[in-house]
């Protein structure tokens, strides 16, 4: 592992730490963050996770997948 791939190991794993022992707040800008990232990767409307799993817009199987966890994850870190 070259450093800085040791280096985003780090962050993550600190952005983790922050995720579970973080504010709502905090965790609230955690999931937003990335799933803002995602959705730009993705080349997805930017919508809310249950709009865009519900929507017409076409997913595939994968991206279906990871909205149904992002939202899974929202809803027991959250609500």
């Amino acid at each position: 592992m070259n450093k800085q791939d040791a280096q985003m190991v780090t962050d993550v794993i600190h952005e983790i730490g922050v995720f579970f022992s973080g504010t709502n707040e905090e965790k609230i800008n955690f999931l937003t963050d990335g799933y803002q990232a995602w959705i730009k990767r993705q080349q997805l409307p930017n919508m809310s996770a249950d709009d865009l799993l519900y929507s017409d817009h076409p997913l595939t199987e994968p991206q279906r997948k990871w909205l149904r966890n992002f939202n899974y994850i929202w809803e027991t870190e959250i609500d």
